[in-house]
């Protein structure tokens, strides 16, 4: 559920109710958002776990493993 921020927040950090991010496609650049639902007393924690996913994906490449994983929960 949420893939990448999903994981790290709410599965793993136990952070959120829900975690994800959503892309919204056009003509041109869209807007690209992370969100999740969260208790007040853990916001600040769950937004410094979701910049840090966000720093890994966007200065490293998706692996081959991750890429398989979502391709076989797509099927």
């Amino acid at each position: 559920m949420g893939g990448r921020i999903g994981h790290h927040v709410r599965e793993k950090g136990g952070m959120a109710y829900y975690a994800a991010t959503a892309l919204d496609g056009g003509l041109g650049p869209g807007p690209w958002r992370a969100y999740a639902g969260v208790n007040p007393k853990n916001v600040d924690r769950a937004v410094e776990l979701m910049l840090a996913e966000i720093k890994k994906f966007t200065t490293r490449r998706v692996t081959a493993e991750e890429l398989a994983q979502k391709l076989a929960a797509r099927a």
